[in-house]
């Protein structure tokens, strides 16, 4: 059976500006669509050991209206044609959507979320932050606007560290650009290892430990760019050398420089001395990216 393309529902029209980009990466990706709401519960009083206490009890109702809502959306316009399932999740929320997609392994889960443009700390909807972490599923997260862009994918920026594991990403990204004949730009961020700058001693070492790295991260880089034009698929390289900041500003500057469409990375790369740390990187690009980002989760890039 083919794996869906999960999207998470609430009845907003934020949560709905994930719909176009699911439609559009269902046609792309030839994957049936799973449309998932969790009904709001009603909130039941009860008297116990002489407190009152309260809390949430399914409701026909509540549950009639979430499977209307849900019938309604798989019937609109833009998706017609797809190959649309729908199902009510448990509440609490994060609970719920964690359980289907436990049970259904999608292929992809598409969220929208708050952002800002800046690197400002800024909070996340806790259901979506929540959904993002624990979820054993790639995770494409759509940034809310008041004037939504329409989804494209003709420019593919796939973050790389030079390890293994954030090559899941470049394959998703691969099987991406093939279906649309989309363009990959290969990024990655040179570091110099924390032990150059941690050590007063060892600061004379920076320019010579960053220039290893830009050598070792070019050879890399170049090394799959060829391997991806020999199977036909177009693709550059680009080393975003940041003197201040961090990975995920690099980044995102090589995504706005380049126009891309998406970024790609996974979640965790090579940790150690010099390395990237994922998690760190990933999150800010998520809370901070003026794009989608899709995060893939190593065995679960389809």
């Amino acid at each position: 059976m083919n794996a869906p393309i999960l999207v998470t529902l609430d009845g907003s029209e934020l949560a709905e500006q994930a719909l176009p980009h699911a439609a559009a990466l269902s046609r792309l990706l030839g994957a049936p669509l799973l449309l998932v709401r969790v009904p709001e519960p009603v909130w039941v009083a009860d008297v116990s050991a002489g407190l009152w206490i309260s809390h949430p009890a399914e409701d026909a109702e509540h549950q009639a209206e979430a499977r209307a809502y849900l019938e309604a959306v798989a019937a609109r316009p833009e998706l017609q044609g797809l190959s649309i399932r729908t199902e009510l999740a448990a509440y609490p929320a994060i609970q719920g959507l964690l359980e289907a997609i436990a049970t259904a392994h999608p292929r992809l889960v598409v969220i929208t979320t708050h952002g800002r443009s800046g690197l400002q700390r800024v909070v996340l909807g806790s259901v979506a932050e929540k959904l993002i972490r624990a979820a054993h599923a790639s995770v494409y997260v759509v940034r809310a606007a008041e004037a939504p862009q329409a989804p494209a994918f003709g420019r593919l920026l796939v973050a790389l560290d030079g390890s293994p594991l954030p090559e899941a990403a470049l394959r998703q990204a691969e099987a991406l650009a093939a279906n649309g004949a989309a363009q990959l730009l290969l990024a990655h961020v040179p570091m110099v290892p924390g032990y150059a700058s941690a050590i007063p001693e060892s600061a004379g070492l920076q320019p010579n430990l960053m220039l290893r790295e830009m050598e070792e991260a070019t050879a890399y880089l170049d090394g799959q760019a060829k391997r991806l034009t020999a199977a036909g698929i177009e693709a550059e390289t680009r080393l975003e050398v940041i003197a201040e900041g961090t990975v995920a500003e690099g980044l995102l500057t090589a995504a706005r420089d380049w126009r891309a469409d998406a970024i790609f990375l996974t979640p965790h790369g090579r940790t150690g001395l010099g390395r990237w740390l994922f998690g760190s990187v990933s999150a800010d690009l998520v809370r901070h990216a003026d794009r989608p980002v899709w995060l893939v989760r190593e065995g679960a890039e389809g």
